[in-house]
Order: C-alpha cells, then structure tokens, then sequence
C-alpha cells in the first residue's frame, strides 16, 4: 500500500488513469480534481450498491465484485476517511496493480489548490490557513484578510467554490451570533487554583488508555457514562451525586454538563472539553474573560457551504430533527423560529465545548436538559427507537440557538479548539 501525501505523487500515480474507491465526501472531492487535471477514471468502486445505479458524476459505479472482474489489473487509490485497513484488504486480493491510499494531507492540499485557483477574479476578503498548531488535518482555517482573525474552520470537503464565493464570513458570524470577541487559545494553558475556574476533561471508558495523562492546573478529567463502565477510569465520574450517567449511550459528553451544572457549586467559571479537544485558557485569558465580562467561551464557528439542515443529516436523521422541532414548538419561547433560521445557515459552532460563568452554564442547561427530556419521550411516546449518541448531535443544535437568542444579551467569545489526537 502506498501513502499518497502531495498532489504530485498522485498526478504520478494516475498517469495513465486510476481508479477511486469511495464515493463519499473524500471520493467526490478527489474525482472532482481529476475531472480538473484531466485524469482517467476508469470507474469509482463501493463494496456495495445500495441499488441500480450505474453513474457516479459520469463515471461508472462498480460494486466491489464487479470491479474484480471490469478493472483486473487497474491502479486504485482509497478515499475514504480512515482508510487503512479497506487498502490493506484491497492489496491482499491482489486483482489490482496497485493500492494507493488518499491521505488528509492530500485532501488539504487539493482543497488549497481549488481555492487558489477559483479565488481568481474575486474579491476574496478571508485567506486560507493549513498550518495552524492543533487543526485536525481534515480543516482548513479562514482568516479575516485585514485582521488576521481566525473566522471559521472549514473541513477540506467542503464546495471550495461556494466557500470562495462567500465574501462576508464575519458580517455572517455577526448576524447570526452577535459580536462574538475572538480571544486566542495560550501556547501554555493552566488556571491557577485561586482563579474559582475548573475545565472538565469528558472522558468515556474506551479512552481509558488516556486517562490519567499530565493536564494543565485547573483543568480535571470526568469520567462519562461512569455507571456503566466496567472500572473507574477517572477520580472525578458523572455518576456521584445528581446524574444520568447511565443515559450516556444517547448524552454522549453532555452527562457532564449534566453532572456539573447539579453538582459544582463552588466555581465562578465552569467548562466542558472533550479528550481529543480541548480549550487552551490559561490566567491571563480568563482575566482578559472576566474584565471583558465575557459571559460564555465556545469553539470557532464552522462554515458548511450548504444549508446547516442538510449538512446535519450526514450525522442525524429527519426523525430526530423533527422531535427537535416539535418540542421547540411547544414550548412557545422563540427556541422554534431561531431552529427555523438556524436551519438555512451555513455556519455553527461544534463539539458541545464551552466555557462559561456558573450561572450562565446553569442557565444554558436549564434550557438544554428540559428540551432533551421532551425529545426521549417523544421517542417513547411513538416506540421509535432511539440511536447511540442522537442527544449529543441535538445539543450541540442547541447550544447555537441558546448563542443566538442571547446574542444581544449576553457577551459571548469564541477561541481555538485545539486537537490533541488523543
């Protein structure tokens, strides 16, 4: 198997065509740039069809088992994400010339190459970042032009061209969120114990291999889904005092917004972070915090390039949003028409990652958890079953319409989420 990492190794690879197995996000983006660079594309395979369909943008479709027989002897390269093990597979049956995998790194690059090129002849007020410390490889960051200010992050399978286009990503940030202050992540996080400020670090007890590891003072690890986990894993867990630790299968991280907002009563400033991602706040970012009297710190929007409620059913289904937007309707607050608006949007702010004022964090739950009762008996009510970690999607819905709301209200800033792979 061979790592493909530059787009010249790829343009080497594909000289005299090559095949692309996926047809998801990655192997539309990558089929994409062949149809750009006038690469052959014999046929993009799938394991499966789920019917009879014989095109993929023009480009013949081909069960697994159909390749085997139309494409003996093809070079093929793997687009999809995680795709290791599905290369290895295809290298062991040996009826291919040879097995690339399409790396994220490519991916970005591509991404980088479509947006320079399309960027011509327009007045772009944003420039792309790749080098930012701590973006997962799959992002691109945006940039205002004049400021420098991060804006939003941008996954690299994303329509470059819709992105290219929209040339007023603050004013939309602001429209949407108010006049969220941008405050940089430290290089070296840590609140001292006198600040009366305390990150929670969501852990599950699949992550235990990265329990216990060296974290910044002022930051703790809470162990989730604790009341179901065979060993304790973390000296914190959500399953003391007030819970629904054992809820965690559909909560996801948010049992510990839970366990926080009923059980931490001596914080001025709480926050929930997950394993891999993580605010960086150190004290002099929660002194800028307090003296600007920043009332809630979320991650950076992210921008789509589509409507948000089309974007979501990659990760949700119709079912739940529409549980969501009924129970929203009854309770009669404005909650339904901002999902409405929320709905058109291309942006949102991801990962149920906040730090806030105790009062603010009990407030946002106030509203969450009601909300989320509501939408499981929903689910009761009709006998429709409901799926692995369906609330942590919604929540996250709702957090964005909480920010909305308030939006003229309150004082909300956003900061760098910093991946940390582990």
């Amino acid at each position: 198997m061979n790592r493909v990492e530059e787009p010249e190794q790829f343009h080497e690879a594909s000289r005299k065509g090559i095949c692309i197995f996926g047809a998801g996000a990655y192997g539309s983006l990558l089929l994409k740039y062949c149809f750009q660079n006038e690469i052959h594309v014999p046929a993009v395979i799938v394991t499966e069809k789920k019917g009879n369909e014989k095109l993929y943008q023009d480009v013949p479709l081909l069960s697994l088992e159909e390749a085997q027989k139309d494409c003996e002897g093809e070079k093929i390269i793997v687009a999809l994400n995680k795709g290791d093990d599905v290369a290895e597979d295809l290298e062991k049956r040996g009826f291919f010339s040879c097995v690339y995998l399409c790396t994220g790194n490519l991916l970005q690059k591509i991404f980088v190459e479509f947006w320079e090129d399309g960027g011509a002849g327009h007045d772009l007020q944003t420039r792309i970042d790749t080098s930012f410390p701590g973006m997962e490889q799959d992002y691109v960051l945006l940039r205002d032009l004049h400021t420098n200010v991060p804006l939003t992050r941008v996954h690299i399978t994303t329509d470059p061209d819709k992105a290219i286009r929209d040339r007023s990503l603050a004013d939309r940030i602001r429209s949407q969120y108010g006049d969220m202050k941008y405050i940089p992540g430290s290089s070296q996080p840590g609140i001292n114990s006198n600040k009366n400020a305390e990150i929670f670090i969501a852990t599950g007890y699949s992550d235990k291999s990265y329990a216990g590891n060296m974290l910044p003072e002022g930051y703790s690890e809470i162990q989730v889904g604790a009341a179901q986990a065979r060993e304790r894993i973390c000296d914190i867990t959500d399953a003391e005092g007030e819970n629904i630790s054992s809820e965690n299968m559909f909560y996801s991280e948010c049992t510990a917004h839970y366990w926080i907002w009923k059980n931490v009563k001596d914080r001025g400033f709480v926050g929930v972070n997950h394993y891999r991602r993580k605010q960086k706040i150190d004290d002099e970012m929660l002194d800028d915090i307090r003296l600007s009297d920043i009332d809630l710190v979320c991650a950076l929007p992210q921008y789509t390039g589509v409507a948000f409620g089309d974007y979501y059913l990659k990760y949700s289904t119709e079912t739940e949003w529409m549980a969501l937007e009924e129970v929203l309707k009854e309770r009669k607050d404005g909650y339904a028409e901002l999902l409405r608006e929320y709905r058109d949007n291309c942006l949102y702010i991801p990962c149920n990652i906040i730090f806030a004022k105790k009062e603010i964090f009990d407030d946002y739950c106030s509203f969450m958890f009601p909300v989320c009762f509501e939408i499981r008996k929903w689910f009761h009510k009709r006998e429709i079953e409901e799926r692995r970690r369906y609330m942590g999607y919604l929540t996250e819905i709702l957090e964005n319409l909480y920010i909305m709301k308030y939006k003229d209200v309150l004082k909300f800033a956003y900061t760098d989420i910093v991946f940390t792979g582990r």
